[in-house]
Order: structure tokens, then sequence, then C-alpha cells
């Protein structure tokens, strides 16, 4: 499968968040398991179901995150934070720098960000609990007027209730419809984006499950975990059953599976 841990779209994870006004500093997990599915083609949405197996001790900082890949290039990502407060988000990346590519088309939390990269993003709180599951769907919702609207939502999988977090519309590029549908792979991420030393980053821990395609019917064939090289050592990601991940990270994780390893058997 593709590694997409360092490529030229995956820098952006950083980009991204500095951009949205969560400043990086300090060494960062940079835990990422990357996810393909047996057929390449490009699909018109992904769901991932994440479950935070406790809230991390202040100071935590962190953001569980999916990041996917439109046809055209663009990412984009959803996911849920806590910090002060806790979080969802959804966000689509402009195709250049300013270029105006993506854009807010409804949802009280949405807006335009630029500075390190530059699109389209949905953030509320969203009093997420642990020990329950959630789906967060990226979904193309229609095409209008040369662009193609995408919706970020999130679904409780204990009480029902779902929230959609915005739609952002994404201008035609490159001969694409829009950026084109998302590619056949994505990417679950842990980020610390309050500084500190590698010690001093709570221990978190999210149980994932999927990433799923064209409306949950097709899930991914394969997962394997990478890290950044210049990260913190103390993180580590498990396989259980196709299509389930555990990403933990902080104080006390020791690392058992090394950067490559495939997690489902």
């Amino acid at each position: 499968m593709t590694d997409l841990r360092f490529s030229s779209a995956a820098s952006w994870v950083a980009r991204g968040v500095v951009a949205l006004g969560v400043a990086l500093a300090g060494p960062a997990h940079a835990l990422y398991t990357n996810y393909s599915f047996a057929d390449d083609a490009p699909v018109y949405s992904l769901d991932i179901y994440s479950t935070w197996a406790f809230d991390p001790k202040p100071p935590n900082n962190v953001f569980a995150s999916h990041q996917f890949w439109f046809e055209a290039g663009p990412a984009g990502y959803i996911g849920t934070q806590i910090d002060s407060r806790k979080k969802a988000i959804f966000a689509v990346w402009d195709s250049d720098q300013s270029s105006g590519t993506a854009q807010p088309v409804s949802g009280a939390g949405c807006a335009r960000f630029d500075g390190e990269g530059s699109g389209a993003s949905c953030l509320i709180d969203y009093k997420w609990v642990a020990g329950h599951e959630y789906r967060q769907r990226v979904w193309a919702v229609g095409y209008q007027n040369g662009a193609e609207h995408w919706q970020g939502s999130i679904l409780d999988m204990t009480t029902g209730v779902e929230t959609v977090l915005g739609v952002i519309s994404v201008k035609d590029t490159e001969g694409h419809r829009g950026y084109g549908w998302l590619q056949a792979s994505s990417v679950t991420w842990i980020e610390y984006y309050g500084g500190g030393s590698c010690n001093e980053h709570a221990h978190t821990k999210v149980k994932w499950r999927g990433p799923y395609a064209n409306g949950g019917t097709v899930k991914a064939a394969s997962a394997s975990v990478s890290y950044d090289p210049n990260g913190c050592k103390n993180s580590n990601a498990e396989g259980l059953k196709r299509p389930k991940v555990i990403q933990e990270s902080g104080k006390g994780v020791v690392r058992r599976n090394p950067d490559g390893t495939s997690l489902w058997k």
C-alpha cells in the first residue's frame, strides 16, 4: 500500500493544525495508521468510527483525526479534539495557497482559514463522551455552479444523535468535477498541539473502526503503522480484528510495533 505519512499532502497535517489556530509547539507524536482498500477506484464517501478510551488529563491538547485526499490532490480531515473544551472539526484545503477553491457553504462554525495553508473549516464545540463510539462521515452531497459540495458529520452511536459539522464546496480543479471523488486510502492519527516534552504529553488511547467507503458498504483491506522518525517514541498502534486499530500515545506508552508493521493479519 502507499505510505502516506511523508507525502506532500501528509505534510499538511501539521500545517492545517497551525492554520486552524491550534499552534504546534515542541515534539509531536505523529502516530499514523495508513489504510487502503482492495479496489483503488475513487469513492464518494468515507466513514471512520472512533472511541476515546478515557479523557486525557490536562495538559492534553490532543487531536484524533481521519485524513483523506481527493483525486485532484488536496487533502482534508475530520476528527475530535480536547483542550480547554471538547470539539469536532471538518476541514478541506485549497488546491493552492489562497486559491479559494474550498469555500464554506453552511454550518455555524464554518469559515475560511489562511496562514500556513488555506481552505475552509467547520469547527464546533462538541461534548463527545469517552467510551461512546462516533461515526465521522465525509460525503458528496451535490454539485452546483462548478463546485462539488461535501458534508462532514458526526454520529454518536450510543445516543443515535447525528450532528452536521458543515458543508464545504470545492471548485472544479484540474479537469475534475470539484476535486473529484475521494482517493481509496486514508490515514488516522493522534497529534499533540500544545507543546511540552514527550513525557509530558497526556496518555491518550483511541480505538478506530474502519474506514468504510461508499455509504459504509466497503471496508478497508489493509492497515499499517508509521511514525515520524523525528517524533516522540512513546506511541504505539495495535491491530485488532479487521477493521479495528488501537492508537495509544503519551505517558507510559511503550512502542511494540515498529514502523511499517501490518496491523491486520
